[in-house]
């Protein structure tokens, strides 16, 4: 494969990755504002300060919590991990600089899903800042 085919592998396989995985965290919570009816800040459940700090799960939070945040957060991570790995063993007939720009997009990608994963378990979870 010729280093231009492989450096367009490496750029385009963890951004596709990481919008999917987006994408599905987003249709999930679509889709469970529609079917319970709240909204997406305090879905799952919602914390509370008084009269001590607690957290307390809507009905069905926890179901909510593992489909749209644990598993669309560690499948993504998942994919991620094996599209670096695949990536670097075709980067490595590319050269250095291949190897470089592979990684650093990864963690990029890495680094923007795992933002949203936390913005988004901010507001599903009720958790103010």
């Amino acid at each position: 494969m010729s280093e231009t085919r492989t450096l367009q592998l490496a750029i385009g396989l963890p951004i596709a990755v990481a919008l999917c995985g987006a994408i599905w965290i987003l249709v999930v919570t679509e889709h469970y504002e529609s079917v319970t009816g709240r909204p997406l800040y305090m879905l799952a459940g919602y914390s509370y300060t008084v009269p001590k700090d607690g957290f307390v799960y809507q009905p069905g939070g926890q179901a909510i919590e593992r489909w749209a945040l644990d598993v669309p957060g560690i499948t993504t991570l998942i994919a991620l991990t094996l599209s670096l790995i695949t990536s670097l063993v075709m980067a490595r007939r590319a050269g250095f600089a291949a190897i470089v720009v592979t990684i650093v997009i990864h963690l990029l990608a890495t680094a923007a899903f795992l933002t949203l994963v936390a913005c988004y378990a901010f507001s599903i979870m009720g958790v103010f800042i």
